[in-house]
């Protein structure tokens, strides 16, 4: 009986919008609904919904004190970012992972140093124990002979980006592009080096003139761009490109429907912490999880 009547309140509520729309807005509504189903206009309205509310979200998971030191301990932020590709290139908004190119990530890994994709166990201060960085990559073929790739590597919290950060992502960089595998196939290659922060070298390395802000290195003959970025500069661009779309739908996204998003696309990797607790103080991961539509990409 409940279910009957949220689902009448719900037919209400849209049926009340509908008739409520000046003359103008129900022609237009009228014209779109020729080209297009009013399911893929509310779809296309809930992928901007979608990730106003997850940058909320990784806002929170990334700079509230106690989230981060348990994705600190954890791999939740790295499990989190594979579904979420689009906030470092839209285009890896669907994108995938790819076995040659993970072998070929895996095979050049020393040149980045002790990392998180290293199997051993290290010690993270404070009595806890865990993996350092991490490596996400995504692939996408645009066309048929070719390819696009996105690696970022995800350093801990407290590694700033500087000198030997940009030095190592350079060279790895470079020898993945080299490697046998891609020789011949055409790959547009795109490598991110993301942290909380950015020393001052770095920070001018990230500004160069004619470049785009975040580029400190391009290969033409590889075909390669390497990116240096604060997770600032990532959700405050994520949220410039959604702007003008969000300026005519008007959602606004706070705490709790960010919350609710985490909760019903990422439920199982987000921290318990008192910040991602239910107003009844419950843990979100307690929650019951629904299956999350495809549209929340």
């Amino acid at each position: 009986m409940r279910k009957l009547c949220v689902k009448i309140l719900g037919l209400y509520k849209l049926f009340e919008e509908v008739l409520g729309l000046k003359r103008e807005a129900q022609n237009d509504l009228a014209e779109l609904l020729k080209k297009t189903s009013l399911s893929s206009i509310i779809s296309s309205a809930k992928i901007v919904a979608n990730r106003l509310d997850f940058l909320n979200g990784l806002e929170t998971l990334l700079f509230d004190k106690e989230s981060k030191r348990k994705l600190l301990e954890r791999d939740q932020l790295h499990k989190i970012l594979e579904d979420e590709a689009w906030v470092f290139h839209e285009e890896f908004a669907l994108a995938a992972s790819e076995e040659r190119l993970e072998e070929v990530l895996k095979k050049h890994l020393d040149k980045l140093g002790i990392r998180e994709d290293n199997p051993d166990i290290v010690d993270l201060g404070e009595g806890s124990t865990g993996r350092l960085d991490l490596m996400l990559h995504r692939a996408v073929q645009p066309r048929s002979d070719e390819y696009d790739y996105l690696v970022v590597e995800l350093k801990r919290p407290s590694q700033k980006i500087n000198s030997d950060v940009l030095t190592q992502i350079e060279k790895y960089a470079i020898a993945v592009a080299n490697d046998e595998r891609f020789h011949g196939v055409k790959v547009r290659w795109n490598f991110v080096a993301v942290s909380n922060e950015l020393d001052d070298f770095a920070k001018r390395r990230a500004k160069q003139r004619g470049k785009p802000p975040g580029v400190i290195f391009e290969d033409d003959e590889l075909n390669i761009t390497v990116w240096a970025k604060s997770w600032a500069d990532i959700i405050n661009d994520a949220r410039a490109k959604l702007s003008f779309v969000n300026s005519r739908l008007s959602y606004e996204a706070d705490s709790e429907s960010a919350k609710q998003y985490l909760k019903l696309a990422h439920a199982k990797f987000i921290p318990d912490v008192p910040v991602f607790r239910s107003k009844q103080g419950e843990s979100i991961l307690t929650e019951p999880r629904r299956d999350v539509m495809t549209i929340n990409k």
